[in-house]
């Protein structure tokens, strides 16, 4: 059984070579929230690799594979799905294990709601995460490409869009920016956290204001 602080669940970062410090923010956010949950890095692969990249997971010891992506055709749950599968032949990871990509951002406890789900579900499909527990990975996909098997997105979502939703949730994502911080700005916003924050937030976005801020010591330090 899972329990509220991650025990008994693996996390998936899933993550390219150019995403350092949003790879960073969520790996020390579930690092942080879910402190018994195990955790690693799945990065793909590509000819674009900034020098130096992810030197923090090195220096920290944290376990991370880089591969080549699975597919570039088909969803990108096919991708999340052979990431579990390298992932788990090579003991990284183990199932129940919760895929998110670098959006995706873990803001305390897991609550009773998502609990309920990992602990009664053998798959949970998200727009930002994927849930999977005791589940053939390689049939899985050989539904996909022999029985035109789809894959279907559930309808209760597993993260919350943090500008968005108000109540406050174990996992968000941020896609859609963070106080005055847009998707689409380059650089990190740690050092620059307490200027991002605008006159109308959600309490999930005061909460990643919060963990920025707390993240730039170990970030300079290891970057």
């Amino acid at each position: 059984m899972i329990l509220e602080n991650g025990k008994n669940l693996s996390v998936l970062i899933v993550t390219e070579p150019d995403m350092n410090w949003q790879t960073f923010a969520t790996w020390y956010s579930f690092f942080k929230n879910l402190p018994d949950a195990k955790i690693g890095i799945f990065c793909y692969r590509s000819h674009s690799a900034p020098f130096m990249y992810f030197q923090w997971a090195k220096r920290l010891g944290i376990k991370k594979i880089n591969a080549l992506p699975f597919s570039k055709e088909g969803p990108e749950l096919l991708n999340w799905l052979d990431s579990i599968s390298v992932s788990e032949s090579q003991k990284m990871i183990e199932q129940p294990v919760l895929v998110v990509n670098t959006h995706v951002m873990s803001l305390g406890l897991l609550d009773k709601q998502t609990l309920n789900q990992f602990n009664s579900r053998d798959t949970w499909i998200g727009k930002n995460a994927c849930f999977i527990n005791k589940k053939n990975i390689k049939d899985i996909i050989n539904q996909y490409y022999l029985k035109d098997k789809e894959f279907e997105v559930s309808s209760e979502q597993i993260c919350f869009e943090a500008k968005e939703e108000d109540v406050s949730r174990s996992l968000v994502c941020i896609n859609k920016g963070c106080g005055r911080w847009i998707n689409k700005a380059k650089g990190c916003p740690f050092s620059n956290a307490d200027g991002l924050v605008s006159d109308v937030m959600t309490a999930n976005e005061t909460k990643i204001i919060d963990l920025w801020n707390k993240m730039v010591p170990l970030y300079n330090a290891v970057v």
